[in-house]
Parts: structure tokens; C-alpha cells; sequence
């Protein structure tokens, strides 16, 4: 596993490398010392593309989104190998191999047959000599193509994805992920992609070559027919030998490999783990981020094949094979010693074979292949939502944990991990605050780390999933709102349980972060967000979403998604009114007024609209008549107050700049017990519970007995 820093200076250095490539492009061609003569430059144009491996003969066509590059050039019918980023896409070799003579001579002579005439003292002999030099050697071609089974290699046609498809195959050099199961099918088999899959073949490890033809050079040095006598002076002679026939077998001819774990997707989709190797067509850091290439030099993969096993091992294969040759020549070339001196002279014939030894010489193991970038997925910065609270006070910095409710108020909506008891609270563009605990679980810092926020209506976030949008949107159900902080600050207070630390407050999903998120940690962060006319009577769920690793944040053990209700809908409402009034009190001389005060828990009333609305709240008289006669309490001798000071707000409900009546009035006609002039965009939205007073007056001029009547309260919408 790589240090991030290693990363990084990886990253640099293969950016140059790049760079240095294009500049030098339109003026001439580098090559690698070892890049074979049929080098092929990619032809991609553009972004790097991850590359993966499919089997349609048993899960059928390659999915959407994806393309089968194998039943075309450049990786039709090749074997996959490993190599640099700077050399993705060369390929070769272009054609089947042969040797040349390596070691191999003609050695160890054996005795011939030698005539003899009558010069005196003269014994003829065939002398012992080898053949070093090689005048011809020749064989048919041979390619070698070890044991393999065809897989189609498919392209993410989007790039390099967060998920990939079911049934996808990948590699892996250990245990597998948890959505991945051992695909050994291909066990024991190389890696060569096709048009399609399934196709099976084995050549065997080694290998010969047909009509094969050795013909020597002459004789190491003169070598005399001879043994001469007194006076004599034997002759030299001049040969060649000729083998035709087979070679032997060669050496292991298997090519350098990594054998490597094949593994099947089994999730629809299913998330890139940390772990998973793929192959790509170029950097794969360039267009996504925790890759840790792993066919450069000096690494598992470089300028290796790929066999499939059961189990993960490096350094298997030979890169170069031989013949050893060890078997006898044909016969010398005809010819006539004579020898030279005396009278007359004695012609000598002989014939005689060698033993031909030697090593052909070391030729490549490659088999016909394309170049591909291996990498593995580091362990990444890995997020897990944890705890979390939503409150009313969204233009209170750090709100308390007080639960509001609809006749009290408090700043948070619910307890932790709760969603809203009221609905009403989640009214129209109501702003909100959500508190939100965020762990990072693999140990992996992420630097400038930005959540945005995520919605739907399937609590899996299964369908429908729609980002919070940036304020001033006019689309989106939910939007980022400007309340109490400044955007990416340290918000001051944590308010959740499970001892976090201090994350940031956050009004955009899409501004830059400063914010950077140390190794394993532990962070309360803050969200404003308003209900941009988002339907009534609906549950709303929301996630953060990692915004630097484009992917969303999963739920840690046994949490829940924030969640909320809406209000059942929208519009004015009186919520809860008090049923019965026991006014009190006697009609005598002593006692001439009588007081009411209704408690704030026995009476409410709602503006669930939105921002734009005026509306009163009105009390009407009340027809007080006397149980036993026609006596009644006259609608002069009824008062009536309701002052704001006494108005509370339900939850954090404002009650800034609405108007009551602040001292008592006669009820002869309808009042105006609270006005809403919609002074400013929130106030007067939300719930209210009033404390209001009722006061019957001169009441030593009733009739003795019992007086009921009824009080009607009712909240109108003005223009």
C-alpha cells in the first residue's frame, strides 16, 4: 500500500512523462529500448477509460454503458500485460519466432574409414577436430501461445465509474470484497480477450520447430588426413556435415505472469471497494482519485501477462526459452587427400560423423499482446453517517437541544435520530437546521472535503434522489438557505452525543472547502436548508454526499437517514382552541367585573403558506344569554385584550413586528386579536399560542344565574 505522498509524487511524475510525450509528438517518435517493431500508438482520444472483463456466454451481452473493445483492434485476440502509463497501448510481437544457432557445433569426430597404399612408412588416419562455425541454420517459425480462455475486455464508455456492473469481472491479489464472489471459470488459464468468450485452448509449456537444417563450417582449423612417415608430409582437408529433422523441445516457453484471482460482481451495481484491480487505458488518477498503479516499473504487473488461479503470486514464467541440442551430424562432405611428398603419391578417402551440442539461441516467450495500466483501489477516505438532530432555529448560531412543540417553545424539532412529532413546523419555505455526525472509518484523511446534501422520497434513496439545490433556486423541492454562520466556518458548539468534533458550517453544496478531514475522524457539521414549496403530506429523506470522491456517504451501523414530514397542508389553520370557559364570579353589588385569561397551551393557530401571505386572527363577540331569562351580558359590557409580548412562538416561530390589541376593548363588533403585515419574508410564519384576556363588565346589573355564550375565533388571509 502506497503513502499518500507516494501517490502524489507518482501522480507528478507521470504527468510529465505525459507531457513530455506530447510535446515531442509532432516532431518524432520515442520508443523504449524494448518496445518491439510493431509498436501500435493508442489512438484514444481523450480521458482515461476504465477497462474490465466479461463473460457473455454465461451472462450475455455486455451491460449499457459499457463497450466490448476486444472483437477489434487493438485488443482482439491479445493477451493482456501489464506495462508503464507510458507505454498503454503498444502491442506486439507481430510475428512468430525462430533461432539462430546460439551455442550450437559440431564436436567430438568420430574415427572414419581411411585407405592406405604402399608409400613406405606411411599410416593413414582420420584425425579427431570439431566444427564451430554454423554456415547454415534455418527451421520453420514457431508462435507461442500459452495455455488461455477468451474473456471479452469491456470499456466504461462515462470513464472511470464509483460502481460497476453486476456480473462484471475484475482482479484482486487477496481477499475479495464483500459483493464479489471467486470467478474460476478461467482458472489455470491466461488471460486473452476475444469477440467473444469461452473459447479454451493448451498448447502444451513447451514447443519445437519443424525442418530444421544445421550445415557446419569447415574444420576449426587444417586438420591432416594423415600420420606421416619418413619424408612424408600428410595433406589437409577441407569438410562440412549437414543435420536436417526436428528440434527438440524447448525450455518452459510460459512468458512472464502474475497469476491473479478472477472475481464476479454480485451487487446491482456494485461500488468500487477499496482493494479491486482493474486495468485502464491510461492514468487512472488523471479522472478519478485513489489508484494506486501497479504496472510500472519494478511493480507486480509490469511487462507481465496475467493467469488466472485460485490464488495471487508474482514473478511466475521465464521471459526467454532455448533448444539443447545434442545429437549426431550426418557424414562429411566427399573429397581426396593425397599425400604430398614421396613418389608416388597414396590418395586417402574417409568418412566420419560428429555429435552436435549446444543451446539454440534465447528468443522471447511473448505471445501476441496489448498494453494495459493495472491498479489497485487504495483504501479511500471513507465517510459513515452517523447521528443527527433538525431544529427550527436556523438563525440561531448553535441551537439548543430544547423540543419545541406545537404549543411550546424550543429550538430543535425532535430528539436526536427522531424525526418531527409535528408536521406543522414543516411548513412552506420554513427554513430548517440540520446537525449531522460524520465518521471516517478506514483511517484515510481527505483534504477540502465538502458535503452536499441529498433527497428523496425512498428512504434507500432507491429512486428519485435529487441534490439540495444552491438558494435562489427555483426548481428543486429543498434548497441551501443563508441562515445563522458563515459558510465553511467552524460552527461553535457541538449539540449531538458520540463527543465530536467541530465541523463546519455549510449554505452550499457547491462552494470550495477549506475544511479538511483528518484520518479516522469524528465531526458534527451543519446544514441550513429551506422547504422550496416541497409537497405537503410527503416523508423527505436526506444524505450527505462526499463531494470530492463523488460518492455518497453510506450509513454506519444501525443509523437512519435524516427524515422529515411535511406539513399535512398548507394553509391558515386555528390548531387547538379551549372548549369550555369558566368565567367565575358573582352578580352582586361586590363583584362587577369578572376576568378571563385563556393559557397559551388551550389555544394556536398556524400560517403554513409560505412567505408571502398577510392574514388576521379575529375574535368575535360573544351572545352571553342568561339560562333562566331574557337577561343577557351586552357586547358593550364584553372586552377583550391580546398583547404580543404575551404571544408565543411554537418551536422558533417569530413573532417580530406582528401587532395585537394591547389593552382592553369592548368586543361590540369583530376584532383583530393578532395582525400579520408580512413586514418581513418570516415573520409571522410558523405557530403561535396566544395568552390572551376576556373581561365582562358591570355585571351587578345582571340577573342572578348562569350566562353561556359562545366565542368564535377565526384566522383570515388579507390581501
Amino acid at each position: 500500500m502506497m503513502t499518500k505522498g507516494g501517490i502524489v509524487r507518482k501522480r507528478i511524475f507521470n504527468a510529465l512523462a505525459w507531457l513530455l510525450s506530447l510535446v515531442l509528438a509532432s516532431s518524432l517518435q520515442l520508443l523504449p529500448l524494448d518496445s518491439p517493431s510493431s509498436f501500435v500508438p493508442s489512438a484514444k482520444a481523450a480521458g482515461e477509460k476504465m477497462l474490465l472483463l466479461w463473460d457473455d456466454v454465461a451472462f450475455g451481452p455486455v451491460p449499457t454503458g459499457w463497450t466490448n473493445v476486444s472483437n477489434g483492434a487493438p485488443y482482439q485476440d491479445k493477451f493482456l500485460r501489464g506495462d508503464a502509463i507510458a507505454n498503454v497501448g503498444q502491442n506486439g510481437p507481430a510475428s512468430p519466432h525462430n533461432h539462430t544457432s546460439g551455442t550450437v557445433a559440431f564436436v567430438g569426430s568420430t574415427t572414419g574409414v581411411a585407405s592406405k597404399g604402399n608409400k613406405a612408412d606411411t599410416t593413414a588416419s582420420v584425425q579427431n577436430h570439431n566444427h564451430a562455425t554454423i554456415d547454415v541454420f534455418t527451421m520453420d517459425s514457431q508462435a507461442i501461445l500459452p495455455k488461455r480462455k477468451d474473456l471479452i475486455l469491456m470499456e466504461c464508455d462515462a470513464g472511470i465509474p464509483a460502481t460497476i456492473p453486476q456480473n462484471a469481472i475484475v482482479l484482486y491479489d487477496g481477499t475479495l470484497g464483500s459483493d464479489f464472489v471467486a470467478y474460476n471459470d478461467h482458472a489455470d488459464y491466461f488471460i486473452r480477450t476475444a469477440a467473444n468468450a469461452g473459447n479454451a485452448q493448451d498448447d502444451g509449456t513447451t514447443h519445437n520447430h519443424t525442418n530444421l537444417t544445421i550445415t557446419s563450417g569447415g574444420p576449426d582449423s587444417g586438420t591432416a588426413m594423415a600420420n606421416g612417415g619418413s619424408g612424408v608430409t600428410p595433406a589437409t582437408g577441407t569438410h562440412t556435415h549437414t543435420y536436417t529433422g526436428t528440434s527438440p523441445e524447448s525450455s518452459d516457453d510460459t512468458p512472464l505472469h502474475t497469476e491473479v484471482i478472477l472475481a464476479r460482481a454480485t451487487a446491482d451495481p456494485t461500488t468500487v471497494p477499496s482493494g479491486m484491480i482493474a486495468m485502464f487505458d491510461g492514468d487512472p488518477n488523471i479522472d478519478s482519485s485513489s489508484w494506486d498503479t501497479i504496472s510500472e516499473s519494478g511493480e507486480a504487473f509490469y511487462q507481465v501477462y496475467m493467469e488466472a488461479q485460485t490464488s495471487y503470486q508474482t514473478g511466475q514464467g521465464s521471459a526467454t526459452h532455448t533448444h539443447t541440442i545434442s545429437t549426431a551430424s550426418g557424414g562429411a562432405s566427399a573429397f581426396t587427400a593425397d599425400v604430398q611428398t614421396g613418389a608416388p603419391s597414396v590418395d586417402l578417402a574417409t568418412a566420419h560423423t560428429h555429435t552436435i551440442s549446444g543451446n539454440f539461441s534465447t528468443e522471447s516467450n511473448e505471445p501476441p499482446y496489448v498494453n494495459v495500466v493495472v491498479a489497485k483501489k487504495l483504501d479511500a477516505f471513507t465517510p459513515e453517517s452517523q447521528d443527527w438532530r433538525w431544529y427550527d432555529a436556523e438563525d440561531t448560531t448553535d441551537p439548543a437541544n430544547s423540543n419545541g412543540t406545537d404549543t411550546a417553545s424550543g429550538d430543535s424539532i425532535a430528539n436526536e435520530n427522531t424525526t418531527n412529532g409535528s408536521t406543522r413546523i414543516i411548513y412552506n419555505e420554513n427554513n430548517l437546521k440540520l446537525r449531522f455526525r460524520i465518521t471516517e472509518t478506514l483511517n484515510v484523511a481527505q483534504d477540502n472535503v465538502r458535503f452536499r446534501l441529498q433527497y428523496s422520497t425512498s428512504s434507500t434513496f432507491a429512486s428519485a434522489v435529487e441534490y439540495v439545490a444552491e438558494t435562489g433556486a427555483v426548481a428543486q423541492l429543498w434548497q441551501y438557505y443563508d441562515g445563522a454562520g458563515v459558510d465553511d466556518a467552524t460552527i461553535g458548539a457541538a449539540r449531538l452525543s458520540g463527543s465530536p468534533s467541530l465541523g463546519t458550517h455549510n449554505e452550499s453544496g457547491t462552494a470550495a472547502s477549506t475544511f479538511d478531514f483528518p484520518a479516522s475522524g469524528n465531526y458534527e457539521f451543519e446544514f441550513t436548508i429551506n422547504n422550496n414549496s416541497a409537497p405537503a403530506d410527503t416523508t423527505f429523506y436526506f444524505r450527505a454526499y462526499d463531494t470530492v470522491n463523488d460518492k455518497a456517504v453510506p450509513l454506519g451501523s444501525g443509523k437512519t437517514y435524516p427524515y422529515l414530514t411535511t406539513a399535512a397542508s398548507y394553509d391558515l389553520e386555528i390548531s387547538t382552541t379551549p372548549t369550555t370557559i369558566e368565567y367565575g364570579g358573582d352578580v352582586s353589588t361586590d363583584t362587577v367585573n369578572v376576568t378571563w385569561n385563556i393559557p397559551n397551551t388551550e389555544w394556536g393557530f398556524w400560517d403554513k403558506r409560505g412567505a408571502d401571505g398577510k392574514y388576521n386572527v379575529q375574535v368575535s363577540s360573544i351572545a352571553m344569554q342568561h339560562d333562566g331569562s331574557a337577561d343577557n351580558i351586552p357586547t358593550s359590557d364584553q372586552y377583550w385584550y391580546s398583547k404580543i409580548a404575551e404571544l408565543t412562538g411554537a418551536f422558533d416561530s417569530a413573532t417580530t413586528n406582528m401587532t395585537g390589541i394591547e389593552s382592553y376593548t369592548a368586543l361590540s363588533s369583530t376584532l383583530n386579536a393578532y395582525q400579520d403585515d408580512n413586514t418581513s419574508s418570516t415573520e409571522g410564519n410558523g405557530g403561535f399560542n396566544p395568552s390572551p384576556g376576556s373581561e365582562l363588565r358591570n355585571l351587578s346589573l345582571r340577573t342572578a344565574g348562569v350566562y353561556t355564550g359562545t366565542l368564535t375565533l377565526t384566522i383570515v388571509s388579507v390581501p
